[in-house]
Protein backbone atom coordinates (compact mmCIF):
# COMPACT_ATOMS: atom_id res chain seq x y z
CA UNK A 1 0.00 0.00 0.00
CA UNK A 2 2.73 2.47 0.88
CA UNK A 3 4.37 1.99 -2.52
CA UNK A 4 2.12 4.85 -3.57
CA UNK A 5 4.71 7.25 -2.10
CA UNK A 6 6.99 6.57 -5.06
CA UNK A 7 4.23 7.74 -7.45
CA UNK A 8 3.16 10.76 -5.41
CA UNK A 9 6.33 12.73 -4.87
CA UNK A 10 4.52 15.63 -3.17
CA UNK A 11 2.70 13.44 -0.63
CA UNK A 12 3.76 14.61 2.84
CA UNK A 13 0.98 13.63 5.24
CA UNK A 14 -1.59 10.85 5.56
CA UNK A 15 -4.77 11.67 7.49
CA UNK A 16 -6.90 8.68 8.44
CA UNK A 17 -10.54 8.73 9.48
CA UNK A 18 -10.11 5.32 11.09
CA UNK A 19 -7.64 4.19 13.73
CA UNK A 20 -4.75 2.39 12.05
CA UNK A 21 -2.72 -0.44 13.55
CA UNK A 22 0.53 0.76 15.12
CA UNK A 23 2.66 -1.32 12.71
CA UNK A 24 1.05 0.47 9.73
CA UNK A 25 1.64 3.84 11.38
CA UNK A 26 5.30 2.82 11.85
CA UNK A 27 5.51 1.96 8.13
CA UNK A 28 4.01 5.33 7.21
CA UNK A 29 6.57 7.15 9.34
CA UNK A 30 9.39 4.97 7.99
CA UNK A 31 8.50 6.26 4.49
CA UNK A 32 9.10 9.79 5.78
CA UNK A 33 5.41 10.66 5.91
CA UNK A 34 3.57 12.40 8.71
CA UNK A 35 0.55 10.51 10.11
CA UNK A 36 -2.47 12.22 11.64
CA UNK A 37 -5.77 10.84 12.84
CA UNK A 38 -8.74 12.97 11.80
CA UNK A 39 -10.35 12.77 15.25
CA UNK A 40 -7.16 14.01 16.89
CA UNK A 41 -7.19 17.00 14.56
CA UNK A 42 -10.80 17.78 15.48
CA UNK A 43 -10.10 17.38 19.21
CA UNK A 44 -7.10 19.71 18.97
CA UNK A 45 -9.17 22.28 17.08
CA UNK A 46 -11.87 22.18 19.75
CA UNK A 47 -9.21 22.67 22.42
CA UNK A 48 -7.79 25.70 20.58
CA UNK A 49 -11.36 27.02 20.25
CA UNK A 50 -10.47 29.69 17.75
CA UNK A 51 -11.87 30.13 14.29
CA UNK A 52 -9.83 31.72 11.55
CA UNK A 53 -12.10 33.15 8.91
CA UNK A 54 -11.08 31.97 5.45
CA UNK A 55 -10.02 34.47 2.83
CA UNK A 56 -11.62 34.41 -0.65
CA UNK A 57 -8.57 32.80 -2.27
CA UNK A 58 -8.08 30.10 0.40
CA UNK A 59 -8.64 26.60 -0.92
CA UNK A 60 -12.11 25.28 -0.02
CA UNK A 61 -11.87 21.86 -1.63
CA UNK A 62 -10.20 19.88 -4.36
CA UNK A 63 -12.45 18.61 -7.14
CA UNK A 64 -11.03 15.65 -9.02
CA UNK A 65 -11.71 15.58 -12.76
CA UNK A 66 -12.13 12.51 -14.94
CA UNK A 67 -9.57 13.78 -17.40
CA UNK A 68 -11.99 14.27 -20.31
CA UNK A 69 -9.68 16.89 -21.85
CA UNK A 70 -6.42 15.35 -20.68
CA UNK A 71 -5.06 13.52 -17.67
CA UNK A 72 -7.21 13.24 -14.53
CA UNK A 73 -6.28 15.92 -12.01
CA UNK A 74 -7.29 17.65 -8.80
CA UNK A 75 -8.58 21.18 -9.34
CA UNK A 76 -8.26 23.62 -6.44
CA UNK A 77 -11.58 25.34 -5.68
CA UNK A 78 -11.41 28.49 -3.55
CA UNK A 79 -14.03 29.93 -1.21
CA UNK A 80 -14.52 32.67 -3.78
CA UNK A 81 -15.32 30.03 -6.44
CA UNK A 82 -18.00 28.47 -4.21
CA UNK A 83 -19.60 31.83 -3.37
CA UNK A 84 -19.68 32.74 -7.08
CA UNK A 85 -21.32 29.41 -7.91
CA UNK A 86 -23.98 29.85 -5.22
CA UNK A 87 -24.60 33.41 -6.35
CA UNK A 88 -24.92 32.34 -9.98
CA UNK A 89 -27.32 29.53 -9.14
CA UNK A 90 -29.46 31.87 -7.01
CA UNK A 91 -29.65 34.51 -9.76
CA UNK A 92 -30.81 32.10 -12.43
CA UNK A 93 -32.73 29.63 -10.34
CA UNK A 94 -36.37 29.01 -11.08
CA UNK A 95 -36.67 27.42 -7.64
CA UNK A 96 -37.62 30.36 -5.48
CA UNK A 97 -40.53 29.22 -3.34
CA UNK A 98 -38.59 26.83 -1.14
CA UNK A 99 -41.01 23.99 -1.89
CA UNK A 100 -39.80 23.20 -5.39
CA UNK A 101 -37.94 19.97 -6.10
CA UNK A 102 -35.56 19.00 -8.84
CA UNK A 103 -33.84 15.92 -10.16
CA UNK A 104 -30.25 16.26 -11.23
CA UNK A 105 -28.41 13.82 -13.43
CA UNK A 106 -25.01 15.19 -12.43
CA UNK A 107 -22.78 12.96 -10.30
CA UNK A 108 -22.46 13.94 -6.64
CA UNK A 109 -18.78 14.71 -7.22
CA UNK A 110 -19.74 17.49 -9.67
CA UNK A 111 -19.17 20.96 -8.18
CA UNK A 112 -22.79 22.07 -8.75
CA UNK A 113 -24.01 19.04 -6.79
CA UNK A 114 -21.43 19.47 -4.04
CA UNK A 115 -22.40 23.12 -3.64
Amino acid sequence: MLDIKEHLKYLKTIISFDDLPSDLIDQIKAKGLKYLNFHDIIDKHEEDDKFIEPKPNNIYTICYTSGTTGNPKGVKISHQNIVALIQGISWYSVFSKGKDRMISFLPLAHMAERT
